[in-house]
């Protein structure tokens, strides 16, 4: 007999049921039934939800993901791993994935309506590419305005959406430079009275203070074994080219009569650097020692903020360096030559002001800061600049990619992004 509906039902031989003791209002069930449900004794309400993620392609990020059920607390699943969660009231819920790194996109969508039946297990399956492979492709740092001062901020190259804030300061903080084992980013800052530099972990972690004098410092620059940083300083009166040990220690003057912009060659043995000890600022490299000083530019314009490319063979620089962020005039250009400064060719120019070249890290495109293009404009040049914003052109001057947008961090009518560091 068996009880159903607050009846006793009569149940055949052959359904090999277990006879029901009913006394003292318990209610007890000997095994025997085919059903696997207890005699008189309720089945499970709750289910089991198994989530999987599987993370494909490059610039995997290392933490993982966490997931979240109905909006709860987030737990934590590796790139490529599964996650079980017991104990879910029997009905539908709604699953989400987060920590997506903005260089890799969800297949489908994130939040998932999913139904877990009682004393079953639901399966939910994330996939997440990541595109940051081949040309035009990385990680860019950038200084920019956008919230009032500016700060130190990073995106991924092919990503869309809004990028990351590192440095969150009243003062100024530009110039960023990515340490060639990607750990760290060195930048200037005014944040204790003067220019000096700093160094904060890739995830804005960490910032430490590695100048301190009473004249400005700026322009750091990783050698290439991430051991020494080069940098210009004002200290003695007028700036030069020094340079010091990773940790701020042993601050060594490499050059005597002006210099500026240091930029280090790939093997680490030469500087190149701007310098006005010919009237004008041109281009000049010198061993990383300071000695064998030798000029690669002779033009009747400035020249300034030299950047070696990733193979040591060429130069890019900028031609007509305008003299302050918006200076009026004709605008700058972006040139790149040999790195003994011969065949010298025009790779950005125009009615624009294009500034602070950076190399991607296979050598193919460079990205640089640039004005939208001038809003008025005479005989005498431009005199009202759009904003700055940081383009990419391939090194050869042709266009880049269409998968890659040609401006990567937009300008607007309110703020900048200025000196791009392609992460090495």
């Amino acid at each position: 007999m068996r009880l159903q509906g607050g009846r006793m039902k009569s149940v055949t031989a052959a359904g090999r049921c277990a006879r029901v003791i009913i006394a003292c209002g318990l209610v007890l069930a000997a095994a025997g039934c085919g059903d696997s449900t207890p005699v008189g004794i309720a089945g499970p309400t709750t289910g089991v939800l198994q989530v999987t993620v599987s993370t494909s392609g490059a610039d995997i990020p290392a933490n993982g993901y966490t997931v979240s059920v109905d909006s709860g607390a987030g737990q934590p699943v590796t790139v490529n791993g599964a996650l079980t969660i017991s104990g879910l009231k029997a009905g539908t819920h709604s699953v989400t994935l987060y920590g997506v790194a903005p260089n890799c996109a969800l297949n489908g969508v994130n939040t998932r309506a999913v139904d877990v039946s009682a004393g079953d297990t639901a399966l939910v399956a994330f996939y997440v590419g990541c595109t940051v492979t081949g040309e035009a492709s990385g990680q860019i740092a950038f200084a920019s305005n956008r919230d009032g001062n500016y700060d130190i901020y990073v995106r991924y190259i092919n990503a869309l959406g809004s990028p990351t804030q590192l440095t969150n300061n009243p003062a100024i903080d530009v110039q960023p430079a990515w340490s060639p084992d990607r750990a760290k980013i060195a930048f200037a800052s005014n944040r204790d009275g003067n220019f000096e530099i700093y160094v904060i972990g890739a995830d804005g972690s960490h910032p430490t203070r590695l100048t301190n004098t009473a004249a400005d410092d700026y322009d750091p620059a990783w050698s290439l074994d991430g051991a020494k940083i080069a940098f210009t300083s004002e200290r003695d009166g007028q700036p030069e080219v020094y340079v010091m040990e990773a940790d701020g220690s042993s601050s060594v003057r490499l050059t005597e009569q002006t210099g500026a912009d240091p930029s280090w060659s790939p093997d680490g043995t030469m500087i190149a650097f701007v310098s006005h000890r010919g009237g004008s600022g041109q281009i000049w490299v010198m061993n990383a020692d300071g000695s064998r000083v030798t000029r690669l530019t002779d033009d009747p314009t400035d020249d300034c903020e030299p950047a070696w490319s990733p193979n040591g063979g060429r130069i890019a620089f900028v031609s007509s360096c305008p003299s302050g962020l918006f200076a009026d005039g004709h605008g700058s250009s972006i040139h790149v030559m040999n790195a003994d400064g011969s065949n010298s060719v025009l790779l950005v120019g125009g009615l624009i002001l294009a500034r602070a070249p950076s190399w991607s890290p296979d050598g193919s495109a460079i990205a640089f800061a640039g004005t939208g293009g001038c809003n008025y404009s005479d005989e005498d040049g431009c005199h009202w600049w759009w904003p700055y914003g940081i383009d990419v052109v391939r090194a050869d001057g042709t266009s880049v990619p269409s998968a890659v947008p040609a401006q990567l961090v937009p300008y607007d009518d309110n703020s900048n992004a200025v000196d791009p560091s392609w992460r090495p």
